[in-house]
């Protein structure tokens, strides 16, 4: 079961060949990484966090080959635009060869349980795109599809919910704890959602009624309504 990773985009400087995150500012659940050619990348991960890996906006993800396929799990958005990489074992490591379009991306991944492991690793082209504001600026959103009425527990709410009539918009704040999210369908059944990480907001490609958020026995709820917010 993939485990949801939210956050919002930080920002972090390369300096060299082979280059990690370093000085990362904001959320340190995320990293974000300068596209540049003929570079390598390393990723640390961690045995019980899924990491999803944002190649570069607008790039659709060809093929994936790992140097060990046992070593991780490997997963693809729906949008193919990122991946979702989980170790199969506590020790795992190996090389990441990732094409999108024309760009190569060569990352290694490693499982040093003494190291920080991200949720997020984010690609951007060089120079730098202009900061993106942080989720505790960002205000709940109505849309044409109707409005969000949140209850439970306070500290699984999401800071907001929204929608553009196809696709969901979930943000937390950064010191939230990230529940794992489900669907309840019309008949009652709840179903795992499998979401991914897109300009800070986590994003389903699907409108729900109902949206269920959990961490063990605590649980919130965002109800879908049918009634618009008055100008």
């Amino acid at each position: 079961m993939i485990r949801q990773a939210a956050a919002a985009l930080a920002f972090a400087w390369i300096t060299s060949g082979t280059a990690e995150a370093q000085g990362a500012v904001g959320d340190p659940r995320v990293e974000t990484l300068d596209y540049a050619p003929n570079r390598s990348w390393s990723i640390n991960t961690a045995s019980d966090v899924t990491t999803l890996v944002i190649v570069n906006p607008g790039a659709r993800i060809d093929t994936v080959v790992m140097s060990d396929p046992g070593a991780y799990q490997i997963g693809v958005s729906p949008v193919r635009d990122a991946l979702y990489v989980r170790p199969r074992r506590s020790d795992a490591r190996g090389t990441m060869t990732v094409t999108a379009g024309p760009r190569l991306f060569t990352i290694e991944l490693t499982s040093d349980a003494a190291a920080p492991a991200p949720y997020v690793v984010a690609f951007r082209d060089a120079p730098a795109a202009p900061d993106l504001p942080s989720p505790q600026n960002l205000q709940p959103v109505a849309t044409a599809s109707g409005i969000y009425k949140l209850a439970g527990d306070k500290s699984l709410r999401p800071l907001s919910v929204s929608n553009d009539g196809s696709k969901t918009y979930i943000r937390w704040a950064p010191d939230q704890p990230i529940p794992a999210v489900f669907a309840l369908e019309a008949a009652g059944h709840e179903e795992t959602i499998n979401g991914y990480m897109r300009d800070g907001a986590f994003t389903i490609d699907r409108v729900y009624d109902r949206l269920i958020f959990r961490i063990d026995k605590r649980q919130a709820t965002a109800t879908r309504s049918s009634e618009k917010r008055s100008s």
